[in-house]
C-alpha cells in the first residue's frame, strides 16, 4: 500500500530515485522482477472456522496448542502501553528505536484504537502476570502483526502458541487475513510456519546513489 497503488512501478521508481539517494522501499503484490528482492511474508486467511484453521498447524504446533489450552493460562484483551513497554524491554537490544519513536508509535496506536483499527491481546498466568502480548493493526480486512513480545517465563510455558491460536480462534470466520508482517528472521519464520504455509511476498527496491566512496561502504 503506497505510491505504487496509483502509479506504474516504473513511475514509482522514478519518483523514489528523484526524491532520495539512499534507502529501501517495499512494494506489495508485484510480479517477480529482477529489480526487486522478494521477502517472505506469511499470511493466514481467517475466513473459515477454527477447526478448518487447525488443519494449517503442524503436528507439533497442534500438540503444543492443545497442551496450552489445558493449562491455567488465560487469554484476554491487553493494553497498548504494556505491549509497547514489553516489546521495548524484551526486544530493544537488537533494534535502534529512540524513545521519541516509541512515544510516537504509542500515541498513533491509541488514536487508531479509538477508530477500531488496533487490537491488543495477551496471555497471562494464574497470578495475572503477562506472559505474551500482541498488538495488531486491523485495517482493510487484514489483521497485521505489529508487535509481539514474550517473557522468559512465557517461553517455558509456550504462551505465544496459545496467544496466536486464540487470536485465530477469536477472528475465525471473520474474513480477515492474518498478516504475520515479515518473516525473514529464521527463528521467527520457523515459529510462524507452524501456523501457515501461505506466503504473500513483498518486494524490496533498494536505492544507492551515494558518492562512490560512500556507496562502497554503505551497501
Amino acid at each position: 500500500y503506497g505510491i505504487e497503488d496509483a502509479l506504474s512501478i516504473d513511475e514509482a521508481i522514478k519518483i523514489i530515485s528523484s526524491s532520495c539517494r539512499y534507502g529501501s522501499y517495499n512494494f506489495n503484490f508485484l510480479q517477480p522482477d529482477d529489480r526487486f528482492n522478494p521477502r517472505t511474508n506469511l499470511v493466514l486467511p481467517l475466513g473459515v472456522d477454527i477447526n478448518t484453521l487447525n488443519l494449517n498447524l503442524t503436528p507439533d504446533a497442534r500438540r503444543i496448542v492443545q497442551h496450552t489450552l489445558n493449562s491455567a493460562m488465560q487469554y484476554e484483551h491487553g493494553d497498548i502501553d504494556e505491549a509497547v513497554s514489553m516489546y521495548r524491554s524484551l526486544c530493544e537490544p537488537s533494534l535502534k528505536i529512540s524513545a521519541a519513536q516509541y512515544d510516537s508509535f504509542t500515541s498513533l496506536s491509541k488514536a487508531l484504537k479509538q477508530n477500531g483499527c488496533v487490537e491488543v491481546r495477551r496471555v497471562k498466568d494464574v497470578q495475572g502476570n503477562t506472559l505474551s502480548i500482541v498488538l495488531l493493526l486491523k485495517f482493510n480486512n487484514r489483521l497485521t502483526n505489529i508487535i509481539n513480545a514474550t517473557t522468559d517465563a512465557g517461553r517455558k510455558l509456550n504462551s505465544n502458541y496459545l496467544l496466536y491460536y486464540s487470536v485465530f480462534d477469536e477472528f475465525a470466520g471473520s474474513g480477515y487475513l492474518f498478516d504475520f508482517e515479515g518473516s525473514e528472521h529464521p527463528g521467527i519464520q520457523r515459529f510462524y510456519r507452524q501456523f501457515t504455509k501461505s506466503n504473500q511476498p513483498y518486494y524490496r527496491y533498494h536505492l544507492n546513489n551515494l558518492p562512490l566512496f560512500i556507496r562502497l561502504l554503505k551497501k
